[in-house]
């Protein structure tokens, strides 16, 4: 991948790490080896940040953009910024065997459209945790509920957010009904592990 970046365009780094979740998740709820048609797009309101997956390809060519490699440059992209602290306007073409076969745009969002104040539910959700313990829900499928318990030392949101975005890249290639015996994750800086364990219920 060929990055660019533009210094005078900032982008708030909890913000990019939100919206990178919000897409990385999108994208592994698709099949690993899907094609990517036209472009897949992540702007939560009330973020100043615009995440797209472009695929310029017609549906013929090959090789073609696949979920496998948009989940791999979204990834890197997110690697590069946060190793270099380079939060900021960054485009890169994503090529296999020397042949582009998509783009990664991260932006401002107020520098290429009118922006909604409507917060999105999913940031308004995120904001309540005010508590030591408590249970959340997810607003677009109540069935889906977290029960948390703070205790011990504070991470910061930075590791936090890069612990979840591990996670999801590491169960990106896998069924989205698949069962998830064991998901272990580790933040880049190592300040932050995350670890999901399926419980079986004994029937008897």
């Amino acid at each position: 991948m060929d990055f660019k970046f533009t210094a005078e365009l900032k982008l708030r780094p909890l913000e990019v790490y939100q919206t990178a979740i919000s897409l990385m998740y999108r994208l592994a709820q698709r099949d690993w080896k899907s094609t990517v048609l036209a472009m897949e797009v992540e702007q939560i309101e009330p973020l100043d940040c615009l995440m797209m997956i472009i695929n310029p390809l017609p549906p013929t060519a090959t090789p073609q953009l696949t979920t496998e490699y948009s989940v791999a440059a979204l990834y890197r992209a997110i690697t590069v910024m946060s190793e270099g602290v380079l939060f900021c306007q960054c485009r890169a073409h994503i090529t296999l065997h020397h042949n582009d076969i998509g783009a990664l745009s991260i932006t401002p969002v107020k520098d290429i459209a009118p922006r909604d104040t409507v917060p999105d539910s999913r940031i308004v959700a995120a904001t309540r945790l005010n508590s030591d313990r408590g249970t959340v829900k997810d607003p677009q499928d109540p069935k889906f509920a977290i029960n948390y318990h703070y205790w011990g030392k504070d991470i910061k949101a930075k590791e936090v957010s890069l612990g979840i975005f591990e996670a999801l890249t590491a169960a990106a290639p896998y069924d989205r009904n698949a069962e998830c015996v064991e998901l272990l994750a580790v933040s880049s800086g190592g300040e932050c592990v995350i670890i999901v364990e399926h419980v079986l219920l004994s029937t008897t």
